[in-house]
C-alpha cells in the first residue's frame, strides 16, 4: 500500500473547506471555481501517489460538495455527474448502498 501524502492530504482538506463553506455561503461559483482545482491538483498527483485511501477520500468529497454547488446553481447535469463520481469511488458509503439497491 502506498505511503499517504499527509502534508499534501492537510492542504488538499483546507481547500476542500474553503469550497464547502463556499457553498454554505451560497457563494456557488466562488465553490465550483475551488472545488475544480482541488480535483484537478488530485488527479494530478493520482499517479505520483497512487490511489491512497486518503486521496481517494478526498476526491470523493471535492467532487460531492461540487455536485451539491451545481445542484444549488441548478445545473442537474452538471450535479448529477459530480455525484456518479462521488459514489463510484466508494461504493461501501451509506448513499452507494443505496443507490445500488434499486
Amino acid at each position: 500500500r502506498p505511503a499517504e501524502p499527509l502534508p499534501l492530504l492537510r492542504r488538499l482538506l483546507r481547500r476542500i473547506r474553503r469550497g464547502r463553506n463556499a457553498v454554505r455561503r451560497l457563494r456557488l461559483r466562488l465553490a465550483i471555481r475551488r472545488l475544480t482545482r482541488v480535483i484537478r491538483v488530485i488527479r494530478r498527483v493520482l499517479p505520483r501517489y497512487g490511489a491512497t485511501p486518503g486521496l481517494l477520500r478526498r476526491y470523493r468529497q471535492a467532487h460531492g460538495y461540487l455536485g451539491a454547488a451545481y445542484q444549488l446553481r441548478g445545473n442537474a447535469t452538471r450535479a448529477k455527474a459530480a455525484y456518479a463520481v462521488m459514489l463510484s469511488i466508494d461504493s461501501r458509503s451509506r448513499m452507494g448502498r443505496l443507490s445500488s439497491n434499486r
